[in-house]
């Protein structure tokens, strides 16, 4: 109901569903099927890697580097390139599923 309240701004403000979770999108922009398919394999545990990509459903490189080229452009996930051997991928919109709402620096 608060989506709706908010289409008098047009700003492209949507609720978007994917692998049974509900996300709300505040990007006027389509989400293509493999946005949504990498964020239903990170909705457990926030993050994904490019080689969790790769391991969970066999895309290919230009692929996987296109799809998350886009997420990183649109704000959909921030990268973290210093807690592992590869970059991590962290969706914002999962972190307070994640903490329970606490405080984040426990993860």
């Amino acid at each position: 109901r608060a989506i709706s309240q908010l289409a008098p701004l047009k700003g492209g403000y949507a609720i978007v569903d994917f692998g049974g979770r509900k996300m709300v999108q505040s990007v006027a922009r389509e989400m293509n099927a493999d946005t949504s398919t990498v964020l239903a394999l990170a909705q457990h545990t926030g993050k994904f890697t490019r080689q969790d990509v790769r391991a969970a459903l066999a895309w290919d490189i230009d692929r996987i580097g296109a799809c998350v080229d886009d997420m990183l452009r649109s704000g959909i996930v921030w990268v973290d390139d210093q807690c592992s051997a590869a970059p991590e991928y962290w969706v914002p919109a999962f972190f307070s599923q994640l903490s329970g709402g606490a405080n984040l620096s426990a993860l």
